[in-house]
């Protein structure tokens, strides 16, 4: 069971979190910012091992997320590509429209890439294990 400490602490954490994205400053996006994300998430990591079944991490093991958890890399890999493509094309002065069909492409992307070619690595995984 969580107790107040671990609570606070999960607190500082999700909230350092949130100030790296906020913070705006081009020095500290591309040099401190990683470092400190990496730092803050690793209270958020041992609790959601530690309390899997408490209610805030239990929503991370539901079929939704693991699936989400699978497409993370191909999405990664996709959606700068298609931010930066779908805002030449279309959508440089639509900010909703540019994140919705960025987030859509995305994930139909990644929803493709794991169905017609990470199913076959998948296999061999089995296979050789």
């Amino acid at each position: 069971k969580m107790n107040v400490m671990s609570y606070f602490v999960l607190f500082l954490s999700i909230s350092g979190i949130l100030v790296t994205f906020l913070y705006r400053d081009p020095l500290f996006r591309e040099t401190l910012r990683y470092t400190l994300q990496g730092i803050f998430l690793v209270p958020l990591f041992y609790f959601s091992i530690k309390h899997h079944k408490h209610l805030f991490f239990r929503l991370l093991n539901t079929k939704a997320f693991i699936k989400l958890g699978q497409y993370s890399y191909f999405i990664y890999l996709i959606h700068v590509i298609l931010i930066n493509i779908l805002e030449e094309l279309a959508f440089k002065n639509n900010i909703i429209a540019l994140i919705f069909f960025s987030l859509l492409g995305s994930l139909v992307y990644a929803v493709l890439l794991d169905n017609i070619i990470d199913v076959h690595f998948r296999k061999l995984r089995k296979k050789y294990r």
